[in-house]
């Protein structure tokens, strides 16, 4: 469903067709997807991405969209030629600090921690890398573009557009006081979300956890969790 469409949707449900509220609907739209996406790792926002890091610069700025706090690796280029890929192992910043007092180190980089930055996060590598290499975020999980024009829209609007909907509806029908309606929609919005046997409604959190593969789950440590030389062990590519 595209993002005229959500929106005539949504002004149907409301009543409402004037300028204003359908302002505020657009907005909301973006609000409720953005939402959606920072609570759950969901598989369509899944993917991996590479950039190249500059030689002797140990600060990196990680991409605006990629969702931080969902899951994801860092892996460095090994050789170019097979192109083979290592883990970077995970620090805090009390374990940098305490171990890497040298941050001007030149080598191959196996350690990287999480610096802040204004716009996105920045990270630093260690040792510092004296030669370009590759460096790939793996398996993580970014934001969508927002919507900027009618016809656009995403996964989520195109296979799961009800869920949208009650979710924009329950904060519009929230902000004008008709709070019963509020309720009504926030209780879709729930059942669109997590499913429903009696409504036959298949959720989207329901369709996530039947695509996912099951299996013993391992848990990748860092260097916090283990010490160096297990960490690093646990860290090579495909072990």
């Amino acid at each position: 469903m595209t993002r005229l469409e959500l929106s005539t949707r949504i002004q149907s449900r409301l009543d409402r067709y004037d300028t204003t509220t359908v302002t505020e609907i657009l907005q909301m739209i973006t609000e409720v997807i953005r939402t959606i996406e920072q609570t759950y790792p969901l598989a369509y926002l899944k993917k991996s991405q590479e950039s190249v890091l500059t030689a002797s610069n140990a600060i990196y700025t990680l991409p605006a969209t990629l969702i931080y706090h969902h899951p994801y690796d860092l892996l460095l280029e090994a050789t170019a030629l097979d192109e083979t890929y290592s883990f970077l192992v995970k620090t805090s910043d009390s374990l940098f600090n305490q171990q890497f007092t040298d941050i001007n180190t030149i080598g191959t980089p196996e350690y990287w921690r999480i610096t802040g930055g204004t716009v996105a996060n920045e990270i630093q590598l260690y040792p510092v890398h004296s030669t370009a290499r590759t460096l790939k975020i793996g398996n993580g999980f970014y934001y969508t573009a927002a919507f900027t024009a009618d016809g656009d829209n995403t996964w989520l609007t195109s296979y799961y557009p009800d869920l949208v909907v009650e979710g924009v509806c329950a904060k519009m029908f929230r902000h004008y006081g008709e709070m019963e309606k509020a309720l009504d929609a926030g209780g879709m919005y729930q059942i669109h979300l997590n499913g429903s046997s009696e409504m036959g409604v298949l959720g989207l959190l329901q369709t996530e956890r039947k695509t996912k593969r099951s299996g013993r789950i391992l848990r990748i440590k860092t260097f916090d969790d283990m010490p160096l030389s297990v960490a690093k062990r646990q860290k090579n590519y495909g072990a």
